[in-house]
């Protein structure tokens, strides 16, 4: 929400501390001219991680969300959003402490994702793919050739979380 927003809804946040931005002994006629500049504490936005990402669309695949429009949808909201990111991410949170997540991973979370988008895993032989085979990097799912990276807390390979795959 914009600033202009939150004044004309009278929300009412605490002021922040304004900083001069012209050092003393500097001329104004040799700076530009700076507005004022106000800034509401609360309506700051951050980045979203990766690993925050990934907690939302294993969340949304949690709640059986298969419309990638509405998916991408709700994480670009997420990205601007923190109240909307903070949402998601408690409800991950809940249906992992209820057992209601399944651990499923993105290639993005997998060091045999190289930068080109082909698979590493498919390279070398260990999963049944073509030698290029570029994943959708995205979609969650299990995969025996997974090796995470570090973000992920789960330091178990593929082959050692669903090594019911390789039967």
């Amino acid at each position: 929400m914009t600033l202009h927003a939150l004044i004309k809804n009278g929300c009412n946040l605490p002021a922040a501390t304004a900083t001069s931005a012209t050092p003393e002994g500097i001329s104004a006629s040799n700076v530009a001219k700076v507005a004022t500049v106000a800034v509401a504490h609360g309506a700051e936005t951050s980045i979203l991680l990766s690993s925050e990402e990934i907690k939302i669309r294993e969340c949304l695949s949690n709640i059986e969300e298969t419309d990638l429009s509405v998916i991408e949808e709700i994480v670009s909201k997420c990205r601007s959003e923190l109240t909307t990111r903070s949402y998601y991410l408690g409800l991950f949170e809940r249906h992992r402490q209820n057992g209601i997540v399944e651990q499923r991973c993105s290639c993005t979370q997998c060091t045999n994702l190289m930068p080109s988008g082909v698979c590493l895993a498919a390279r070398r032989g260990e999963i049944k793919a073509s030698n290029t085979y570029h994943p959708v990097i995205h979609v969650l799912h299990r995969c025996i050739g997974y090796s995470p990276n570090n973000e992920d807390d789960d330091r178990r390979l593929g082959s050692e979380r669903w090594s019911s795959m390789m039967r």
